[in-house]
């Protein structure tokens, strides 16, 4: 979790450093090592400096940081009814970053998820919020976060809700 909460402090802080990179083609983004695809972002660019299996897209920058969406999974495998132990490790978590809404019920490639939004209230990501979907999958926790201004949410939701309904497990 503790490396979870500091990948999210890195991107929020180096969001700006992204501008660089080339826009993301159109085509589907298909993960054969961690068995899933989803359709990114038109005008979105891929960020191929993370650590595999770690996955990221951005927007343009504005108004200095560049809203983002990326797919993490944590390393340790999460055993069958130890999904409610995991999810309340991670909202304990998360209400020490900033302010946590509850945690609900979603689907995610047609399994059964869960997600939360966190407006962070720490010096360096004043104003941003997350919106995180985790998906338990063949032992593996699928953790989808989106990342934007506060201001900005009504604009970007619906971009993360097309990720989303285009997410699927190929195996």
């Amino acid at each position: 979790m503790r490396r979870f909460l500091g990948i999210l402090a890195v991107l929020v802080a180096i969001c700006p450093v992204f501008a660089q990179q080339k826009p993301a083609p159109s085509t589907r983004y298909v993960d054969k090592q961690m068995n899933y695809a989803f359709q990114p972002p038109q005008g979105w660019t891929k960020i191929d400096t993370l650590p595999r299996p770690m996955i990221a897209y951005k927007a343009v920058v504005t108004e200095g940081f560049a809203p983002n969406f990326y797919v993490n999974f944590h390393g340790a495998p999460v055993e069958a009814g130890q999904e409610q132990k995991f999810l309340k490790e991670v909202e304990k978590a998360y209400k020490t970053q900033g302010k946590m809404t509850p945690i609900v019920q979603t689907k995610l490639g047609g399994k059964t998820a869960y997600t939360w939004r966190v407006t962070l209230t720490s010096q360096n990501a004043k104003g941003i919020e997350t919106r995180q979907v985790v998906c338990f999958y063949k032992r593996r926790a699928y953790e989808l976060t989106f990342t934007n201004p506060v201001a900005q949410h009504k604009r970007y939701d619906p971009i993360c809700d097309k990720i989303l309904t285009s997410f699927q497990f190929t195996k």
